[in-house]
Parts: structure tokens; sequence; C-alpha cells
């Protein structure tokens, strides 16, 4: 049985353009629970780059989203609980100024063998982890 993490970035909405001079925001994170897989959203007001990493002690996955600041109405850090197999809670804040870190404190009971670093097509890269050695797609 194949259980899969996908974090999804996104930019939404993505009619907006953005103005060179206007500040890039996280606006929200959203997730969704399946069966084998849990998707997260990252949405912002424009394009971004970012970097990431998996850290242990404890299981957590992080994406640093650079030259951007959260705007999600809470100051500080934003945590949402998720609570399923794969995934306790999504963190949220700025680190440091102008960067957003979003972090996924993985489920310590799961040993999650595979974290594909995944592909960027345009505004969405997506990556998996799996507790199993199924391979994995991008899709």
């Amino acid at each position: 049985m194949r259980q899969t993490l996908i974090p999804t970035l996104l930019l939404a909405p993505l009619c907006l353009a953005q103005h060179p001079s206007q500040q890039l925001e996280v606006t929200a994170v959203r997730f969704w629970t399946f069966a084998e897989v849990t998707r997260i959203a990252i949405e912002t007001n424009g394009e971004f780059r970012f970097r990431s990493d998996r850290l242990d002690n404890p299981d957590r996955l992080f994406f640093d989203l650079l030259a951007t600041k959260p705007r999600m109405g809470v100051k500080g850090v934003q945590t949402t609980a998720v609570g399923d197999k794969l995934l306790k809670r999504i963190r949220v804040a700025e680190t440091q100024p102008g960067m957003t870190r979003v972090v996924l404190d993985l489920e310590s009971g799961q040993a999650h063998d595979r974290i594909a670093g995944g592909s960027a097509r345009g505004p969405r890269s997506t990556s998996d982890a799996s507790t199993s050695d199924a391979s994995t797609s991008d899709t």
C-alpha cells in the first residue's frame, strides 16, 4: 500500500498580474487528505522562487519561498492541524525578512522512504513522499 505526500506550490489567482514593485505574498496554505495521498497547496499573488529540504528529529519537510511575506491574517507562526496518516500539521512564518517558510511536520510513525523533489512546470512544483518502495511519478 502506497502513501504519498504531495506538496503543490501554486500561483493563485493566476489572473492577477503582479506589478514589479508589489510585494510577493503567501495568501493561503490549503490541504486535502485522500486515502493514500495528502496534497498541500501554497498560494501566492505572483511568481516566486523557492528552495526545499528535509530535516530529521522531528521529521519535517520545508519550503522557503524567497522574496515573499505571509499575508494570512495572523502575525507570527500560523499553525494548521492536519492529523492524517502522513502529516501532523503545517506551519507558516516569515523566518527572516522577505522569506516565508512553510514547514510540513510529518507523522513520526511513518517511515518516509522516499521524498522525490518534484518538477517545476510554470507556476507549479510537486514533490512526493512515499512509505513504500514503489516508485513515484510526477503528475
